[in-house]
């Protein structure tokens, strides 16, 4: 799929940040053809990747 996808959600970490799970799901959306999605990612875990964008700086909350 091409274009950024917008989501909000909970994000919960047991180690520090190196990995997540996604807790809750607020929307998924292809802005290209603004649309909402039907992928689900609650329940997944993601792993941390070091790489910074410098448009959007990785910062604590």
């Amino acid at each position: 799929m091409n274009g950024t996808l917008k989501l909000k959600a909970e994000w919960l970490s047991t180690d520090g940040g190196k990995t997540w799970i996604c807790t809750h799901q607020y929307f998924l959306t292809d802005p290209q053809r603004r649309a909402f999605l039907d992928n689900t990612l609650e329940g997944r875990t993601f792993k941390l990747n070091e790489e910074n964008n410098n448009d959007r700086p990785i910062k604590p909350s």
